[in-house]
């Protein structure tokens, strides 16, 4: 089992240069927009908050590259990404959490289409 080193984790988590600084860039966008979103909702709404999570710890995941890139699973979990915060937006009772969860949708779409074209192929 290979050992867990915070240098790595530091280094995965932090910005790429050339073409990947833009996947960066887009997965920030999704983290802290839905991050904002979960924080937004209300405590008497716990499905929004779980799925906003679920958006946060995936957006966590595709930057540490857990799962290798061409794989059927990221395009799942892009997708994931992507519909999450459209259905917390869709139906949430807070209605400041909308704009967040919005603009983190708006992005997971564009992320996940673009990513799907040109990372995946």
């Amino acid at each position: 089992m290979p050992q867990l080193d915070l240098q790595e984790i530091i280094r995965l988590l932090s910005p790429r240069s050339g073409t990947e600084l833009i996947w960066d860039i887009m997965l920030y966008t999704i983290f802290i927009f839905g991050l904002i979103a979960m924080f937004m909702q209300s405590d008497k709404t716990l499905l929004p908050t779980l799925m906003m999570a679920v958006v946060v710890f995936i957006a966590v995941i595709s930057k540490l590259q857990v799962i290798p890139p061409r794989h059927i699973i990221t395009m799942l979990l892009n997708a994931v990404m992507a519909i999450f915060p459209i259905m917390v937006a869709a139906f949430t009772k807070a209605p400041k959490s909308r704009l967040p969860a919005l603009l983190a949708g708006v992005t997971g779409f564009v992320y996940t289409a673009a990513f799907l074209l040109f990372a995946q192929q």
